[in-house]
């Protein structure tokens, strides 16, 4: 953009109101990944496995290096759900808590059994 202005540099914004909005759309999107990935490993984690075997299923064959990234990333998102009490672990072997399941089935709009007035 500060190219496009003819600019030579890539200044601040002194709009507070600006930066503001600008911060929170960056945290929305962040957030925004961040969910859809949890999803993606939710639906990966059909049966218990091991933290490798999630990998190979959430991610594409990457090389060696990013499969280690990717094995990381995917155990930080394993240590959120296990705090949230939707994945537990068993030595190896990671599997979704009935609580995730729960979660998932609201989160499409559908509520859960126990809520029903039915």
């Amino acid at each position: 953009m500060a190219q496009r202005l003819g600019r030579h540099f890539v200044g601040t914004d002194l709009n507070r109101e600006y930066v503001e909005l600008a911060r929170k759309r960056v945290q929305y999107r962040g957030d925004d990944r961040r969910m859809m990935r949890e999803r993606e490993i939710s639906k990966a984690m059909s049966a218990p496995q091991t933290l490798k075997e999630i990998a190979d299923r959430v991610y594409s064959k990457p090389n060696e290096t990013l499969q280690r990234a990717a094995e990381r990333n995917l155990l930080a998102h394993l240590l959120k759900l296990e705090a949230e009490g939707k994945a537990a672990r068993e030595g190896d072997i990671w599997s979704l808590t009935p609580r995730a399941c729960c979660s998932q089935v609201e989160s499409l709009g559908v509520p859960h059994a126990a809520k029903s007035n039915s």
